[in-house]
């Protein structure tokens, strides 16, 4: 009789035993899989990260030097430069001028008189100052050579405003993308692509010994912005 207890407790024993382990054992993997899960949730914090440049409630100013890049006829240069604010993330309003000093003519423009006794239809632009919606909808980062990480904008711009050339005044609208490649958080590199549209009053003479004639056209002034973003506060 004792032997058969004592041998009916170190059966029970032994299973007590593997079964303390194998509760011991689910509690380790349980732990394991929880420590997992924390780690998956931080990594996809790092991932989808918020953005690093802020720009609500901020007031840019534009400091800019424009160029056109679509006249056959002649080539301006501009001292350009707006000032915007921004009511949101994405969005802002900016006022945006140019002044042009001169006009420099290609030699399409001297040789057309000459071979063809045409006169090409100029337009002298002076100055221009327009008010525009700027929308942001894509931005984000990128390694430069491995030296430093990169902040960028993609945006659209769009609005209306005024225009003075040597023949007239006039009501313009115009279109635009640009980048802004920030430097730090008050400071970027900005350019721009933007097409002044208005009708212009021509006078020209298309034939010799033929009286003045005026024509009223669309023109398209096709500038490239390039400069820098001061942001404050």
């Amino acid at each position: 009789m004792k032997i058969y207890l004592l041998t009916l407790f170190l059966i029970t024993t032994i299973l007590l035993g593997k079964s303390n382990k194998n509760e011991d054992l689910k509690k380790d993997v349980k732990i394991q899989s929880q420590k997992m899960e924390k780690e998956k949730d931080i990594n996809a914090i790092n991932v989808i990260q918020k953005k690093i440049i802020q720009n609500k409630n901020k007031v840019e100013l534009f400091p800019a030097f424009g160029m056109s890049i679509n006249d056959q006829f002649m080539q301006t240069f501009s001292f350009s430069g707006g000032l915007g604010f921004h009511f949101e993330e994405t969005f802002s309003l900016e006022i945006f001028g140019g002044y042009v000093p001169k006009t420099y003519y290609k030699d399409a423009a001297r040789d057309l008189p000459r071979d063809a006794n045409l006169m090409p239809e100029l337009s002298d632009i002076k100055y221009f100052v327009d008010l525009n919606f700027l929308w942001s909808p894509i931005s984000g980062k990128f390694s430069f050579l491995d030296w430093t990480i990169l902040y960028f904008e993609f945006y659209l711009t769009s609005g209306a405003g005024y225009i003075v050339t040597n023949n007239s005044e006039t009501m313009s609208f115009n279109v635009g993308i640009g980048q802004k490649y920030y430097l730090s958080s008050w400071l970027a590199f900005r350019f721009e692509i933007k097409d002044h549209i208005y009708t212009e009053n021509y006078d020209h003479i298309l034939v010799p010994d033929k009286k003045d004639e005026t024509s009223k056209n669309v023109t398209h002034f096709l500038n490239f912005y390039v400069g820098i973003s001061l942001f404050f506060p």
